[in-house]
């Protein structure tokens, strides 16, 4: 890129792969410590990343997780009293697959059930999605939501406008009125090439429509770099939908470069697409809760 032009990026197939969490019991032969017992079914556990529960919409206690209770209780409440250790064990060991049981029911009732988040609508707007040049789509377990864009980049090679594209999306999602959601994770994919010194941000936000706050994250990249990337980006503070109430998801993308030294000759740089269909995908981790 010495001489100041931008090679076409080459596409590169990826994958969302979703992980699976499994947890194991100890043996048998190990004793276990008299410590609170922590099997309820929170939507906190669901989350695949740990995330604090909103403050302004507490969740209410299922049936499940009050069943959940009175069992561990009691469990609790024989280990605590017995003076045979080997019966109070016993006695555990017999109860654990119902509490186990009941937890994972519990759990089960976090998310929507598979098929009923749907999209019921999406529009964008900005220099960095031309109408027609965004489209999304949602995981059957509701908890991915997809972004794709077309004609999204920020270069250095055009006029200075050019250095800096924006977008935002509007997703009308539709889900049962007992549950709220907010977004945990952004993946961001594409292609970038930067000469030595040239930076590239991006920086991404979401808020639902008619409520305060927003979160935001900013992700930054210094070159000398040329490559397919894909980050993962974590939101410090999450916004909470209303419950039985719909409200519109919006979601913001900006790009930015900031030319390194020698510019123009050098110091350019490329952010765009980069998949194999040539888009610049963003994909929102969806966590839900139980009002």
């Amino acid at each position: 890129m010495k001489d100041g032009t931008i090679r076409t990026a080459k596409c590169r197939v990826y994958q969302v792969v979703s992980l699976a969490v499994s947890a194991a019991l100890p043996p048998p032969s190990q004793a276990l410590p008299l410590l609170p017992l922590t099997l309820l079914p929170t939507w906190r556990e669901e989350s695949r990343r740990r995330v604090d529960p909103p403050l302004s919409k507490p969740t209410r206690k299922t049936a499940k997780t009050r069943e959940l209770n009175v069992v561990v209780t009691q469990a609790q409440s024989v280990l605590q009293q017995s003076v045979f250790p080997t019966a109070a064990m016993t006695t555990l060991l017999l109860l654990l697959p119902l509490l186990l049981q009941l937890a994972a029911q519990g759990a089960a009732t976090t998310c929507p059930p598979p098929g009923l988040v749907k999209i019921e609508s999406l529009s964008c707007a900005g220099s960095g999605c031309p109408p027609g040049t965004a489209f999304g789509y949602i995981s059957n377990d509701g908890q991915a939501l997809t972004v794709a864009f077309s004609k999204f980049y920020a270069s250095t090679d055009e006029l200075l406008a050019a250095r800096r594209h924006s977008c935002v999306v509007r997703v009308k999602l539709s889900y049962p009125e007992e549950f709220f959601v907010s977004v945990g994770t952004v993946t961001t994919s594409g292609y970038m090439q930067l000469d030595a010194g040239t930076v590239a941000t991006i920086q991404t936000w979401y808020y639902f429509s008619g409520l305060p706050g927003t979160a935001r994250f900013v992700r930054n990249f210094t070159g000398e770099v040329e490559e397919h990337f894909k980050v993962t980006d974590k939101f410090l503070t999450l916004i909470y939908s209303s419950c039985g109430v719909s409200r519109d998801l919006i979601l913001g993308l900006e790009a930015r470069l900031t030319p390194g030294p020698g510019y123009p000759s050098e110091g350019n740089g490329f952010v765009g697409s980069g998949s194999v269909d040539c888009y610049f995908n963003q994909v929102w981790n969806l966590v839900w809760g139980k009002c």
